[in-house]
């Protein structure tokens, strides 16, 4: 048991309560730095350390990994984080403070080249002081001024690797980068696709946005093989966007849906982004010519569905088509009611048409001019005996 101003202090990690005397709160982590203790915990928390909680800052896992202890106030109840000494030394924390003063631009700059900065001098200035590489890293970084979004530039992930994103956006923990520069190899060495996945499963990422050429020619090359990469390996769901797209709002999102229970495991998500957006959920599903027999059974779930759709208290309508190109008739409906987002399941090729074609689900994420979010299959041991449409 510890004492502070007559107070009990408890060490909480691992259930046990021990005396830890040697441990230092944000307050003097800051006096060391400099730093005051509101900003001292935001740093903790951009870094991955920390989280803010109802009742005060709680210990991350990756928190945990650097030595953080969570602790609580008895009387008052608050819960925060203590730090061991060698948090001093920590080379990522210590990275935050190694250049530009916090208070005016929080930025560092972690390189897998050397020279990165010889060949890519920020000489580009932003409305808000920030000094950027590229002319479209100040286009950026103008829009997340201009609306409002309080952002860092060159922010270290909060991972062991030295891995750096070009913006940071604290509020929604949104890390977004730009891949603009020519030879640029800034973010990690090795398969591109693999790294994001791998990054967004170390930094437990809501969902990874994926950009896309709109370029009608060339489809597949367009689309760029390593969004369909990360669509397919990614554990949580990555949304597509086109270059030219400009949506401020959503105001319907459509949910295609057939038999299968990948198909079936969209309805939750749609039901909470709907909720978040205000949005209503139109359902349209679709079968071939040689599939009548299952048009009854489609009408049935979809009937059933919207029911469950219109109980959590969102708007709901469906439609079911007869038809063979069932990714371009997803597009044309979503065309046809100006839909703003598309929410399919991740699928695999089965068959050679698949592979050489794209599945329907991968040619949705080419022909759609709205975003399109595809969600990962729950993991089952065997799902061979599942027919895959969208």
């Amino acid at each position: 048991m510890n004492t502070l101003f007559g107070r009990k202090l408890f060490s909480l990690t691992n259930g046990e309560r021990n005396e830890r005397p040697e441990f230092l709160n944000s307050t003097a982590v800051g006096d060391h730095f400099h730093i005051a203790i509101q900003r001292m915990n935001l740093i903790f928390s951009e870094l991955g350390w920390i989280e803010k909680g109802s009742s005060g800052w709680t210990v991350t896992k990756l928190g945990k990994a650097v030595g953080g202890r969570q602790f609580e106030d008895e009387i008052k109840g608050n819960v925060y984080v203590k730090w061991p000494q060698g948090i001093l030394q920590n080379k990522s924390l210590i990275e935050v403070f190694s250049e530009a003063p916090i208070a005016s631009t929080p930025s560092i700059s972690v390189r897998s080249s050397r020279n990165f900065r010889d060949n890519y001098p920020a000489s580009f200035r932003t409305l808000d002081g920030h000094r950027v590489r590229s002319k479209a890293e100040m286009i950026i970084d103008n829009i997340l001024y201009q609306y409002g979004l309080v952002h860092a530039y060159e922010r270290k992930l909060p991972i062991d690797e030295n891995v750096v994103s070009d913006f940071y956006i604290p509020a929604g923990k949104v890390y977004i980068e730009y891949w603009g520069l020519e030879n640029d190899r800034r973010i990690l060495k090795g398969n591109v696709s693999e790294k994001i996945s791998e990054v967004a499963d170390s930094v437990s990422a809501k969902f990874i946005i994926m950009g896309l050429n709109s370029s009608p020619i060339g489809m597949k090359k367009a689309t760029g093989q390593n969004t369909l990469k990360v669509i397919r390996e990614a554990k949580c769901p990555v949304i597509t966007v086109k270059e030219n797209m400009e949506q401020d709002e959503c105001k319907n999102i459509v949910l295609p849906l057939d038999l299968t229970k990948e198909s079936r495991e969209k309805v939750g998500p749609a039901i909470e982004y709907a909720k978040y957006y205000k949005a209503p959920i139109r359902i349209i599903s679709v079968f071939s010519g040689n599939e009548l027999q299952l048009e009854n059974r489609l009408l049935a779930y979809t009937h059933q569905a919207k029911k469950f759709i219109k109980e959590n208290g969102v708007a709901c309508s469906n439609k079911t088509v007869e038809g063979d190109d069932r990714a371009q008739i997803v597009i044309d409906y979503t065309n046809k009611i100006k839909a703003d987002l598309i929410i399919i399941t991740t699928q695999f090729a089965s068959t050679l048409k698949e592979f050489l074609k794209g599945t329907v689900s991968q040619q949705i994420v080419k022909l759609s001019n709205v975003p399109v979010m595809s969600l990962p299959p729950i993991q089952r041991k065997d799902t061979t005996s599942y027919s895959l449409p969208f």
